[in-house]
């Protein structure tokens, strides 16, 4: 998570709301994406000693969120955002997805995707008046990733942001109250930006360190599940008073699995 100025933002997960884990290097920050995972931007007020409203803009990949804007009235207070719509008084929010770009060779580009929240203060603009329409926003962004050499492995490192499929229901609103507050920007007051993509990606750019030979391989190549039938069997330790377990490579189905 990034805290600045008594606000912390994370990525979290659609479904548990847990957060998706994150790196630090440098300064900054890089977010472990893992692709087809749906997740919301989480924006959470701690500690601020100021009385006023915070209202945010999110930026995904370049693209601003639309009717996306938290507002953070109390400590604790927080919102997921993500792609928001009201229809018949419900508010509803639609998760974003982490998704594999669309890769085309070109000149070489290996910009690791980005979430951007810019916070700032609010304005007070409208205290009266009635401004509970229904109305639908999309979100839609180049998943395209330009590369010299476009090869499978270079595939697995990066991905971009599109809507999910995960709904949250945000609260109710009365169409007929005849009574809404709007606010607007006011004084900027900070912006935090979070790097996202795959494990492999983060080895790539150096945030995280090569693993091991095998653990690579893995990586790069998953088992399928249910795939490998191979048993540990046991041997005597040539040295010691005990049994060890193995997995013999030279057995035709282990060596189908592990390949």
């Amino acid at each position: 998570m990034v805290v600045r100025h008594g606000v912390e933002v994370q990525l979290v997960y659609a479904d548990s709301k847990l957060p998706v884990k994150e790196f630090e290097k440098n300064g900054k920050i890089y977010v472990e994406a893992e692709p087809d995972a749906d997740y919301f931007i989480a924006i959470r007020r701690i500690g601020w000693e100021g009385d006023f409203c915070i209202i945010s803009k999110c930026v995904v990949d370049g693209t601003r969120l639309r009717r996306v804007q938290s507002h953070l009235f109390y400590d604790g207070a927080i919102i997921y955002a993500g792609i928001p719509s009201r229809i018949n008084g419900e508010v509803k929010t639609t998760a974003l997805q982490f998704t594999r770009p669309r890769f085309t060779k070109g000149s070489r580009n290996t910009e690791l995707g980005k979430v951007e929240v810019l916070l700032y203060q609010a304005i007070l603009t409208n205290n009266s008046g009635s401004n509970c329409s229904d109305y639908s926003t999309s979100f839609q962004t180049s998943l395209d990733h330009a590369s010299d050499a476009v090869t499978d492995a270079l595939k697995k490192k990066f991905v971009r942001s599109k809507q999910g499929s995960t709904v949250i229901t945000s609260r109710q609103s009365n169409n007929n109250s005849g009574f809404t507050i709007s606010f607007g920007r006011g004084a900027f007051i900070n912006k935090v930006t979070l790097n996202y993509c795959t494990a492999l990606g983060l080895v790539h750019v150096g945030v995280l360190p090569k693993p091991p030979v095998w653990m690579l391989h893995r990586m790069k190549h998953p088992a399928p599940p249910g795939d490998c039938t191979a048993q540990f069997k046991k041997m005597k330790h040539p040295e010691k008073d005990k049994e060890i377990e193995y997995i013999d490579l030279t057995d035709e189905d282990v060596s189908e699995a592990f390949t």
